[in-house]
């Protein structure tokens, strides 16, 4: 269980100031790609194979200034931090480094799930269509998804140990009870497809349907894990979610701060500390 007096402010409350200057590549690796184009990388830096010359681009991180203190508000980055690196227990698994797609989202929706519900999740997030380093697309041809919503009749239910409900009816609507999803990685931690699944037995309650679907894809699109003691109910961060007709300017900033550069590395919650010090 978690205890609230744990969670929260591992990176905000530094009582330090850390303004020397630091050069990125001692916190992050510099990660280099290779291009078959000359003018944008290292011509003295190549490899050849049998069918072509690809020459070295370093990767640079050009912008952490979603880390400077006052880019958002202590509650929002509080809430961001404690959901991509939730407190590890003895009962809760610990999400250890921050999963990105850095690709666009091609949702695909079997066609057992109700079309309404499927016309009204695609008007829904349309309205993050602005986020940088961010993008949804929906198809209807299954071979150029990436990102599969399927339905299941399998017990999905998961163990609430590190979640407490005011009622049975609360914890049979949590999402975790009606949802999962497996995200798949490259060999970079980078995501790279996604397999929804949800329970069937939600056909017969269209509105909850509508709203774990809404809420798993939020939290799949970043890894985030539910923040109980959250007293946002409007948020997909919420273990009472709410369904609501247009995404939270709160959970909008949330994607915006993990979206904000591609690390295109492993970033761990040391690494996003050491980070933060850098551009304070």
């Amino acid at each position: 269980m978690f205890n609230k007096q744990i969670v929260i402010l591992f990176v905000l409350c530094f009582t330090f100031n850390c303004h020397s200057q630091i050069d990125v590549s001692s916190v992050l690796p510099i990660r280099v790609l290779y291009t078959k184009d000359i003018n944008d990388a290292d011509k003295m830096n190549y490899v050849v194979t049998s069918k072509d010359t690809f020459y070295a681009k370093s990767k640079v991180i050009k912008n952490l200034n979603h880390l400077k203190s006052g880019a958002y508000d202590v509650n929002t980055m509080n809430s961001y931090l404690n959901s991509v690196f939730p407190f590890k227990s003895k009962s809760c698994i610990e999400i250890s480094h921050l999963n990105q797609w850095t690709s666009s989202i091609v949702i695909y929706f079997d066609k057992d799930i109700p079309k309404e519900t499927i016309k009204d999740i695609k008007a829904f997030y349309k309205d993050i269509s602005s986020i940088k380093n961010f993008n949804i697309i929906f198809t209807k041809d299954i071979n150029e998804a990436n990102y599969r919503i399927k339905l299941t009749s399998e017990i999905l239910k998961k163990k609430s140990v590190c979640f407490s409900f005011d009622n049975i009816k609360n914890e049979e609507k949590f999402i975790f009870n009606n949802c999962k999803y497996s995200l798949i990685p490259d060999s970079n931690n980078n995501v790279i497809s996604c397999i929804l699944e949800v329970n069937d037995k939600l056909l017969k309650d269209k509105e909850l349907l509508l709203s774990n679907i809404k809420q798993a894809l939020f939290l799949s699109f970043c890894h985030f894990y539910p923040d109980h003691f959250l007293e946002n109910d409007n948020s997909f961060l919420s273990t009472r979610y709410k369904n609501n007709d247009v995404i939270s300017d709160f959970d909008l900033n949330l994607l915006k701060i993990h979206y904000a550069e591609i690390y295109n590395c492993k970033v761990e919650k040391q690494t996003l500390i050491d980070l933060y010090h850098l551009v304070n």
